[in-house]
């Protein structure tokens, strides 16, 4: 089986069982590949993608090397839209269902140390990689409460494209914090190699307005931009009444300042509590587990992305608590919905930082159209991170950003391969990929 190291100039066929992208399934399929990592803009050209007899007609067929693969399905690399490498070294951890209780752990117990934040990232790549992921949304955390470059550079050095988001914090008493998060990005690159720089006001509960306008004026700029919205109830509770176990986080903090009742107590959502901010720019939001029909025709006007990490989902409670999740609705309002994985500390300890897992779960549990979720896992994490998603596709005489396949049984034959890959307990593997 080829592997995903530095690929060399070659033509290249791969003769699979089938061939799946948001568009499109093919079933038996051939990709014919023009593989050149001298050419930094398309190192991997799809040639020809179609059925084997097709791909026999194209000139370049013939001088191709043949790579069989009669029980795979190829597909592209996958998108991570919104994750937390730098917890990585925290591992898996029960939850007792107390979501500040929780927040407090992951500060005492996130790596502070360059070196540490390092060694986290790198593991938290080397696990989205195993699990076919290409590019990814993450969070670069804020130790202390100090934005750091350190992971930034660390995910550069780790092989996977997208946007490290800068973390901060600024809200109440300790809403001059902003200063600290607008000199480094005064003095920050626009992006290290193939990952971009961006920003993340951590949340409603954790920064003022005044640090949302401001991150929305940095996106007007060009730079990308996330935050945590509409993850909670206990969020509900702060932003719509200022009373609640986040405000008691706050005061514990000594960060409540009675001036956020300017702010709070106005009986609106997290999502409309931005409203001005969304209509400024467009932003990756994660999570909005909490989100009715007026949230969903604010966020598809204004073109947000939500990035729904299903297994934190149900982790935290919030699929049985608050009900399940509109992503379907959001889709059909028009909203750009992608995949994410949160962190390592809300997975299975088998589970890694697998895409592919919170594909299955929708698939399993929600019955969700398997193109859709391909198309959330690729695609729509693409949009949602600026990057090209015709790279995502297995469109001809275009790039592709990666090859992965997913082992598809042979007793599957005449049903729709990537049901039944979604059905199997595989995972998938990359072949062969651009960075």
């Amino acid at each position: 089986m080829p592997t995903a190291g530095a690929p060399k100039p070659e033509l290249l066929r791969l003769d699979a069982a089938a061939l799946a992208d948001a568009t499109r399934t093919l079933a038996p399929a051939s990709l014919l590949l023009d593989v050149n990592p001298a050419r930094a803009a398309s190192p991997l050209l799809v040639l020809a993608a179609d059925l084997p007899a097709q791909v026999d007609r194209h000139p370049a067929a013939a001088n191709a090397r043949r790579v069989h693969l009669p029980d795979r399905l190829l597909i592209p690399g996958l998108v991570n839209s919104h994750t937390h490498l730098d917890l990585t070294s925290i591992a898996p951890q029960p939850y007792a269902g107390d979501f500040s209780g929780w927040l407090d752990m992951v500060r005492r117990s996130r790596p502070t140390e360059p070196a540490d934040i390092a060694a986290a990232v790198a593991e938290g790549a080397r696990l989205s990689l195993a699990s076919g992921v290409v590019a990814v949304g993450d969070i670069a955390g804020a130790p202390r409460g100090q934005p750091t470059l350190a992971p930034t550079q660390a995910l550069a050095a780790a092989g996977l494209a997208g946007v490290s988001f800068l973390e901060f914090f600024a809200i109440g008493k300790g809403a001059g914090a902003i200063e600290r998060i607008q000199h480094l990005t005064d003095a920050a690159p626009r992006s290290i190699g193939p990952v971009r720089v961006g920003l993340q006001p951590h949340a409603t509960g954790t920064v003022g307005l005044a640090g949302y306008r401001w991150a929305a004026d940095m996106a007007a700029l060009g730079w990308p931009v996330s935050s945590h919205v509409a993850e909670t109830l206990d969020e509900r509770d702060l932003v719509a009444r200022a009373s609640g176990p986040q405000r008691e986080f706050l005061e514990r903090l000594a960060l409540w300042d009675d001036s956020l009742l300017r702010e709070f107590a106005r009986g609106l959502s997290p999502v409309q509590h931005l409203r001005e901010v969304f209509e400024r720019a467009p932003f990756l939001l994660a999570h909005v587990n909490d989100a009715g029909d007026p949230d969903i025709e604010l966020l598809a006007r204004t073109k947000q992305s939500v990035a729904y990490c299903p297994r934190a989902s149900v982790y935290f409670g919030n699929h049985a608590i608050i009900g399940p999740h509109r992503y379907r609705d959001m889709l059909a309002a028009g909203v750009n919905v992608c995949l994410g994985t949160d962190s390592i500390i809300n997975q299975h300890p088998e589970g890694g930082l697998s895409i592919w897992r919170e594909m299955k779960l929708l698939f399993q549990r929600d019955h969700a159209p398997a193109r859709d979720l391909l198309a959330m896992a690729t695609v729509n994490g693409a949009r949602a991170l600026a990057l090209s998603a015709e790279q995502w596709t297995f469109a001809p005489d275009r790039a592709i950003c990666a090859v992965a396949s997913v082992v598809v049984s042979p007793t599957a034959r005449g049903r729709d391969p990537l049901k039944s890959a979604l059905e199997s307990s595989t995972e998938p593997e990359l072949l062969w990929r651009a960075n």
